[in-house]
């Protein structure tokens, strides 16, 4: 992956209204088979491409080969545009060295976009540089979420958006947008840019990040010493190695002890429940002695008096139980849709079934024998 601050253009629909900055970011054809695909989150794809294939984990729709396939484009075939026909600004009567730049370049923009551009997939869309010159392009996929990238399903993404490209079309843009620089000092920090790429980087540009995807289940310890070994090759001490895998790991486990602890907890209050249901019932029964009394002697048999005092404690049990965890579901449904709304992530409430039905089971039992 690619992307660097002096490789910023707008990005607008082909009227040219509303239009926002926006940041190149060039892609390898494996990218989404290279990260943590359970995150990512697809929105509309391009109707015009026949097959996209399929991820090799999620099984999701791979998005990203729609930047490396040609279907539905339209081809200009040339390599001047000197009256402004097909870019429709002025390219100052010069060639362009690759007809990439006339013809249509594939983009992937974030969902949000719909909203805060009306960028939408069918939708000309245009490329603009800071020297007002456009490349046409075609949107091939809409993105709600995906690792590596801050795309948004907000219409707030305007404000930071980026723009998916593959890495043969960032480099020709790259170096079109070079090329128009005009300042000396821009100018300058190209160069120096340029001269402090490494010898052998694909494509001749320097990458941002690099995502690495194990071919086959590794431990721990083999995980770290790839981690090592990745860092003696680096003498920047702001460029960082994660191990995705075992950050996810760690969360489940931070999890479970979250879980466990409820449980604990859960079960602590169960006992409490228990004997404050208890000392309850034998003070319902003392308090109403009197009128138990009066009931058997107007003939009601000891058999009726226990059936009469257990229906009335599962009564007052499973309703009190029934509005509590009604009570206490609509509250979790709420604090996740406000999780959910945040990390724009899909709705997920599990409810813990295992202490629920053991909490009802306690109080049954305790209405019934106390």
């Amino acid at each position: 992956m690619c992307i660097r601050d002096r490789d910023r253009v707008f990005l607008s629909p082909l009227c040219q209204f509303p239009r926002a900055r926006s940041r190149l970011v060039g892609v390898e054809e494996n990218f989404l088979n290279s990260i943590y695909d359970e995150f990512y989150l697809p929105g509309a794809y391009d109707p015009d491409i026949s097959e996209y294939g399929e991820l090799q984990n999620s099984g999701k729709d791979d998005g990203v080969r729609g930047l490396f396939v040609n279907d539905g484009l339209q081809s200009y075939g040339g390599d001047k545009d000197s009256k402004n026909v097909v870019a429709r600004a002025s390219m100052r009567e010069k060639s362009i060295e690759s007809s990439q730049t006339l013809d249509e370049i594939k983009i992937i923009v974030a969902e949000g976009l719909k909203i805060g551009l009306s960028l939408d997939i069918g939708v000309p869309a245009l490329i603009t540089s800071q020297q007002n010159n456009t490349y046409r392009a075609k949107i091939r996929h809409l993105i709600k979420k995906v690792p590596g990238v801050p795309f948004s399903q907000y219409q707030q993404v305007q404000f930071y958006s980026r723009t998916l490209v593959s890495m043969q079309e960032y480099y020709v843009l790259a170096e079109n947008l070079w090329r128009e620089a005009e300042e000396p000092i821009l100018q300058q920090q190209i160069t120096e840019y340029k001269q402090s790429i490494p010898d052998g980087s694909t494509y001749g540009v320097a990458k941002d990040k690099m995502f690495i995807m194990y071919g086959r289940e590794t431990s721990e310890n083999e995980r770290a010493q790839l981690q090592n070994g990745l860092k003696n090759f680096i003498n920047i001490d702001t460029t960082m190695v994660f191990d995705t895998y075992q950050l996810v790991i760690d969360t489940e486990r931070l999890l479970l002890f979250l879980e466990l602890a409820l449980v604990l907890i859960g079960f602590i209050a169960i006992v409490l429940t228990f004997f404050l249901l208890l000392v309850s019932f034998i003070n319902n029964i003392m308090e109403n002695v009197w009128e138990y009394g009066i009931l058997r002697a107007v003939g009601l048999t000891t058999l009726n008096m226990q059936k009469l005092y257990i229906y009335e404690a599962l009564s007052l049990t499973l309703a009190s139980g029934v509005l509590g965890c009604c009570i206490g579901m609509g509250i979790a449904a709420l604090i996740a849709s406000q999780f959910a709304l945040f990390t724009e992530l899909p709705l997920s409430v599990d409810a813990p079934w295992i202490l629920l039905g053991s909490t009802f089971a306690l109080g049954i039992l305790t209405s019934v024998f106390a």
